[in-house]
């Protein structure tokens, strides 16, 4: 009985979480159609709640910036530069190491402990900058989600709804359970 309540919650889970985070539309702010048909930030985790590096220990290493390359072109992203806010107690931009490149739909995570960039649980700003400093993509933050991350949805838009998803598409992860028969006497 506990096994068939346990596939019941999951596939309540799964209905529930199909629609999950509409509403938010109207309230995050929405970005250009260059923007989202090229590389961009994509998403990124200031409060992380596990061991996303994988070090064996929970701390501002764990916070992550990825990028995804939304193009039909591979993108050369080397000396390209990931930082915080422009603020006197913000970190130093990373400079990603030149020879890389994102083919077209492919995703780049990079991790605090790497990057050196700690995000605030409570406010922040993300940015991208080209090789020559110019500002190419921002998102700023007034908190951090508890554990969750901000991401792009399809319709290129921060919310804060979806699970956190290094190296992968945003959105929730399709379950499909396979179908058991058993007798009929439960």
């Amino acid at each position: 009985m506990a096994g068939r309540r346990a596939i019941l919650a999951v596939i309540a889970l799964i209905l529930l979480t199909e629609g999950a985070g509409q509403g938010l539309r109207e309230a995050a702010s929405a970005r250009s159609d260059t923007l989202c048909q090229r590389g961009r930030l994509n998403e990124f985790l200031p409060d992380p709640r596990r061991d996303w590096n994988g070090d064996g220990s929970l701390d501002s290493g764990d916070d992550w910036i990825e990028l995804h390359n939304a193009g039909s072109t591979p993108w050369d992203i080397g000396g390209w530069k990931l930082d915080d806010s422009d603020a006197p107690a913000s970190s130093i931009p990373y400079v990603i190491p030149l020879g890389t490149v994102l083919p077209p739909g492919a995703y780049a995570v990079f991790y605090g402990n790497v990057t050196g960039i700690d995000l605030h649980r409570t406010g922040d700003t993300v940015r991208l900058l080209t090789p020559d400093g110019s500002l190419a993509d921002l998102f700023t933050y007034s908190v951090g989600p508890n554990g969750g991350s901000y991401s792009l949805t399809d319709a290129c838009v921060w919310t804060m709804a979806l699970p956190p998803t290094p190296g992968r598409a945003n959105g929730y992860v399709k379950v499909y359970l396979p179908l058991v028969q058993r007798d009929a006497s439960f």
